[in-house]
């Protein structure tokens, strides 16, 4: 069972902008599909590998489990894989 198939999907409307402090210089606008698992229900590196073989959509992960920081910008196949940053996120199960 994996974890990107299984989870539900959305549509939203986001944008990339290229700034220079205060100044935009540049914004594309574009619908992505939304990876909506919480990190916490993610396996680790498992999501990207998962995606869906079509190509036309952009997927967005606000947040899942990584091994390894990826480069910000690199290809995998036919794919732009694009990181706009990192950060460790720690969680604490309290339950």
């Amino acid at each position: 069972m994996n974890d990107a198939t299984t989870t539900s999907w959305r549509t939203l409307r986001t944008s990339l902008t290229y700034q220079l402090a205060i100044f935009a210089f540049w914004r594309w606008r574009f619908d992505v599909v939304a990876y909506e698992k919480h990190f916490t229900e993610v396996e680790i590196d498992a999501a990207l590998s998962a995606l869906p073989a079509d190509s036309t959509k952009y997927y967005l992960f606000p947040s899942y489990p990584i091994s390894k920081v990826p480069a910000s910008l690199q290809t995998e196949g036919d794919r732009l894989i694009y990181t706009p940053k990192t950060f460790p996120n720690y969680f604490v199960d309290l339950a």
